[in-house]
């Protein structure tokens, strides 16, 4: 089988990140033919980083924002090899992580991970630090039960897919604006075409990151690509979030039955783990904003 791989990240801030992304895939046991970098920033020095071992190709914004979205989309699109590996710039992944995924891939498959978050503290220490612990912060057990809507949202943190399929998916929906849901969006999709999962045999590790359960800071976003993804779908996704929401009177209880409304912004100085100590929606203003 053919080992040929492009391995594909976006970065905006992380530029450490990316360095450490870079050397991650330069230890690697299987050597990328090329990381595709796109800068959803304007060019600067980091944009000029190169390696010894693999060609590294720069893609910039061409305007002053570019959505996640487009920009998975324009570094997939720009991918040379067949297979193409995302990978989060905040990953942590192992030498072997790209061997597995190629190996793992077949045809019309999709080969994907689910990261084990880890404290900032054990982050810090790197892959074979974190490895190495029996007791890990956070973790999730091995589940074999992947393609639960639940789970979709850590899976784009690094997952391997044929370019053709990625083409017949039509990409990340570039409708979905700002933070959350374009994962489970784009999964599905896969899943509407008929295309197989495969999850990779290996650890991936990212930071643990409270707004990723109960997304407070981005509750627009969020809310405004629940309804998209119901409108597309039939359905509303990660569900207990949006139960979090209801119950903490930031949206509507009856959101099934009569669509989300905002009722409420949350504080956003207020800790994730505050929520449940939100006002109940009896105390909120009648007045209510239809999500559009």
């Amino acid at each position: 089988m053919d080992n040929s791989v492009s391995v594909v990240t976006i970065v905006k801030n992380r530029t450490s990140q990316l360095r450490n992304l870079v050397k991650q895939l330069e230890n690697s046991s299987l050597t990328p033919d090329e990381l595709v970098v796109v800068w959803m920033a304007p060019p600067s020095d980091y944009s000029l980083m190169t390696s010894d071992k693999f060609t590294i190709t720069h893609k910039f914004a061409v305007s002053e924002s570019l959505p996640i979205a487009r920009a998975r989309n324009k570094g997939i699109e720009a991918a040379s090899a067949d297979i193409v590996a995302y990978v989060a710039v905040d990953a942590l992944i192992s030498k072997d992580a790209l061997l597995k995924g190629v190996n793992s891939w077949k045809p019309r498959t999709v080969v994907t991970s689910q990261p084990r978050k880890v404290s900032d503290e054990d982050y810090r220490k790197g892959y074979a630090f974190i490895s190495s612990q029996t007791r890990l912060h956070n973790v999730r057990s091995k589940e074999t039960h992947h393609g639960m809507l639940s789970h979709d949202s850590g899976c784009a943190t690094l997952f391997f897919i044929h370019q053709k399929d990625f083409t017949a998916t039509g990409g990340f929906d570039q409708r979905y604006t700002g933070f959350g849901l374009n994962d489970e969006d784009f999964f599905s999709q896969c899943r509407e075409l008929g295309l197989g999962f495969t999850r990779l045999n290996d650890d991936v590790f990212v930071r643990a990151n409270p707004q990723a359960r109960c997304p407070l800071h981005h509750l627009l976003d969020f809310c405004n690509n629940a309804e998209q993804f119901r409108r597309k779908w039939g359905r509303y996704p990660r569900h207990q979030t949006l139960t979090e929401f209801a119950m903490a009177g930031y949206i509507n209880r009856d959101f099934e039955q009569s669509g989300l409304h905002i009722q409420q912004l949350p504080d956003t100085n207020a800790k994730t783990d505050e929520i449940e100590q939100q006002p109940s929606p009896q105390s909120l203003p009648a007045r209510m904003t239809t999500v559009a």
